[in-house]
């Protein structure tokens, strides 16, 4: 036994915790047999140690367990139980927090539970490794979160928590063939893992519903294609675990918010783009749609400040942008700085703003109307109520609204290029 006890300690000093344990196990084995319960329990604690050292948080318990057993008062047992307790909290904090959303918390907690464990250079379980990845998700930090599932997909490939965490970001990511890939490789592993067979039906939907309305909106059929996004998007959540949706959810956002252009619903689509970018900001696609919406609306200066963002995005090495892409994002800008400089050039028609021309009363009364329609908290387009309330400024104003209707009859002012109608 003392054999055994020498070079398990020997291995010990060589971080070899495997070999210690084998050896060290071998020694409890003999010191049973001649009934020597303080030497069991001391070597009890020692393969504890590397039971923790190689991440076997249970089974390094169950040796403490054993070790206070053979003798309830051997100090180093209990340290090293009231060790474990404390990586123990630690755990339960970071799923505690995670529970309730508070992901800060939950970040101090874990880095509190890896540091537990480095403390006793012992190796950090893989299920709190994969930990980090969803603080990276729930943080919107999606390429480390795809960084971190990668890296323990080399060092742990048959895991089936690195399996599950690495389809969830690859999935929130938008990569929905390689989630759904990687999902049906864990199935072949563990067929019956309900979490696995969630997450693959979820991705599997998601693929389809997207597809459709893809093909949908192929054909000109806009309203189906709204529909079927719209469905998809269900199927990703704008909740805090999820990371918001990440770039899945802003690019099924950016495609509702195309089929709402098609079907000329500006409001509803300026809400769906500026949600999408939110979640992606650099997503040159979603600038595009949004400039396009706020061109059909004739606020020209801003959709310029859209396209123009659209086209540094789109230019941009990490862009999927394609050539075709970036000619079709000029010629929008060119469009754009044509008709705002015309704009510009005119008078704005506040009659026609505000839908009402000849009495005070009317204008008061199509001002109410029209504040209400474009108001930004009744769902509104806020530039659209600025409008209104500029038009009802002047217009109720007789001084100034005698001025604006010479201004309007003079040959500079008479262009026209906020027509509503």
């Amino acid at each position: 036994a003392a054999f055994y006890v020498s070079r398990g300690d020997a291995f010990v000093l060589k971080r070899d915790h495997a070999a210690a344990l084998g050896d060290l196990q071998q020694a409890c084995s003999l010191l049973s047999a001649v009934k020597s319960a303080e030497k069991v329990a001391q070597v009890l604690v020692k393969v504890a140690r590397c039971r923790l050292c190689l991440g076997s948080y249970d089974a390094a318990i169950l040796a403490v367990r054993e070790a206070l057993k053979a003798d309830d008062a051997n100090e180093a047992a209990l340290a090293f139980k009231r060790r474990l307790a404390q990586i123990r909290q630690t755990e339960e904090a970071y799923r505690l927090a995670k529970t309730g959303g508070r992901w800060r918390v939950a970040r101090t907690a874990w880095e509190a539970c890896v540091d537990a464990y480095k403390e006793d250079q012992c190796l950090v379980p893989v299920e709190v490794q994969c930990w980090d990845s969803e603080l990276a998700v729930a943080e919107r930090s999606w390429e480390r979160a795809q960084d971190i599932v990668g890296k323990l997909a080399r060092e742990h490939p048959q895991a089936m928590v690195v399996i599950l965490a690495k389809t969830t970001v690859q999935f929130l990511c938008g990569d929905l063939d390689g989630a759904l890939r990687q999902a049906l490789n864990g199935l072949k592993l563990d067929p019956d893992n309900r979490e696995l067979k969630t997450v693959r039906i979820r991705v599997k939907a998601t693929s389809q519903l997207s597809a459709q309305g893809d093909g949908h909106f192929a054909s000109l059929d806009f309203g189906a294609a709204l529909q079927n996004w719209k469905r998809a998007l269900d199927l990703v959540p704008d909740s805090l675990e999820n990371g918001g949706g990440g770039p899945l959810r802003a690019k099924l956002l950016t495609k509702r918010a195309k089929a709402e252009y098609e079907l000329q619903q500006y409001a509803e689509g300026l809400k769906s783009v500026d949600a999408a970018l939110k979640l992606d900001i650099t997503h040159w696609e979603a600038h595009l749609v949004r400039g396009s919406l706020n061109f059909s609306l004739e606020l020209f200066d801003t959709a310029i400040d859209d396209f123009k963002a659209s086209l540094e995005h789109a230019a941009s090495d990490a862009s999927s942008a394609m050539s075709k892409d970036i000619v079709r994002i000029k010629m929008w800008l060119q469009d754009a700085e044509m008709f705002s400089a015309e704009a510009k050039a005119s008078t704005k028609d506040y009659y026609k703003i505000l839908g009402e021309f000849t009495l005070c009363a009317s204008i008061r009364r199509a001002y109410r109307i029209e504040s209400l329609k474009h108001h930004p908290d009744k769902g509104g387009i806020e530039e659209k109520f600025k409008l209104v309330n500029e038009a009802y400024s002047v217009l109720s104003d007789l001084d100034a609204r005698h001025a604006y209707d010479a201004e309007r009859q003079s040959p500079a002012g008479s262009a026209d290029y906020y027509d509503w109608d």
